[in-house]
């Protein structure tokens, strides 16, 4: 907590030493009006004390702005200011009776910070109007965690108008392409203005990266055939991804006789589902009266992982009977 010291003069490495705790996710309040001790802290997330045209006696603001730091708080004492705060970033809270901004909030490279134009807290404006429990809020905001981005997490909508007694739905997408192998954890915060919730709602979100396995089986309604010569065979098969993500096979066929497949790839696959595949093999009018069709499915992920059905097509044999005479 930093509040104005007039006599105070902030070092270049002391201020370095405060950028780095924000930005490994520290917390900071500052409160006061413009001097050296103020401004050079509110000045690394670009907030910034100045003159006002004038100052005033104390007076309440009721202009205030929802967010987390002024739930439940309907009036804010303000003690004779003399500056403003300007801000172009970050949420402005509470603007003072002339308008002017009085109470910044901001997130900013994991870290957090409230600047307060005048001392709201000091031993007698703590006690007027709700300034003792917006106190007690921004407190509590700054030791939460901050918000931040995170790369392989997503909400859309990022935020919706609720009427009252209804539902809308939103979608979290979790994207772990580059990710390292390892578990991962995060919040994801659900802000509301509801003054008769509570203002947050964190859901927690876990997600587990292994090492993708790439694995298929291949299934076929009947291994064998029997056909007449210049007849064709019918193979029905299933090819379902084993392995423990996504993945996509090719699919090949080796035959001495005329061979056709439906398809040469199963298009991506989640685990567990199925592609079904028909194979055509047609038997000649003459020569061989067997063939063995091999049908060779290649996983796109791992080409080294392969799996082979194979299919036996028989020409049917055919006996002719003749007559038989006996000679007397």
């Amino acid at each position: 907590i930093i509040t104005q010291n007039y006599n105070y003069s902030w070092t270049v490495n002391e201020l370095l030493s405060l950028k780095s705790w924000l930005n490994t996710g520290g917390a900071v309040l500052v409160q006061g009006e413009d001097s050296s001790a103020t401004n050079d802290p509110a000045g690394l997330f670009e907030i910034y004390y100045e003159y006002a045209s004038g100052c005033y006696y104390g007076d309440t603001t009721t202009n205030i702005i929802r967010h987390i730091i002024s739930y439940g708080i309907n009036e804010i004492y303000s003690g004779d200011p003399c500056s403003k705060l300007q801000a172009d970033n970050g949420d402005h809270v509470v603007f003072d009776p002339s308008g002017d901004l009085h109470v910044v909030a901001q997130q900013q490279d994991g870290g957090k910070m409230v600047v307060v134009n005048n001392n709201a807290f000091n031993n007698w404006t703590i006690e007027q109007n709700d300034n003792l429990q917006f106190a007690l809020n921004i407190i509590e905001w700054l030791a939460a965690p901050a918000y931040s981005d995170i790369d392989w997490l997503t909400a859309s909508p990022t935020s919706m108008l609720i009427e009252g007694h209804d539902t809308m739905t939103f979608t979290v997408e979790i994207d772990a392409t580059l990710l390292p192998i390892g578990t991962y954890e995060a919040n994801l915060a659900i802000e509301n203005d509801d003054p008769a919730k509570t203002p947050v709602v964190t859901l927690p979100v876990s997600l587990n990266v292994v090492q993708q396995l790439a694995d298929a089986s291949v299934t076929a309604n009947s291994l064998i055939a029997t056909v007449d010569p210049g007849t064709t065979a019918v193979y029905t098969l299933t090819i379902t991804n084993m392995g423990n993500a996504a993945d996509s096979f090719t699919i090949a066929s080796d035959s001495n006789w005329a061979t056709t497949i439906s398809a040469t790839t199963t298009g991506v696959l989640e685990p567990n589902e199925s592609f079904i595949l028909t194979v055509q093999v047609t038997a000649p009018t003459s020569g061989s009266n067997s063939s063995i069709t091999s049908i060779t499915i290649t996983s796109t992920f791992d080409e080294s992982t392969i799996e082979t059905i194979s299919l036996t097509t028989t020409i049917s044999t055919h006996y002719i009977y003749l007559p038989v005479i006996v000679k007397p």
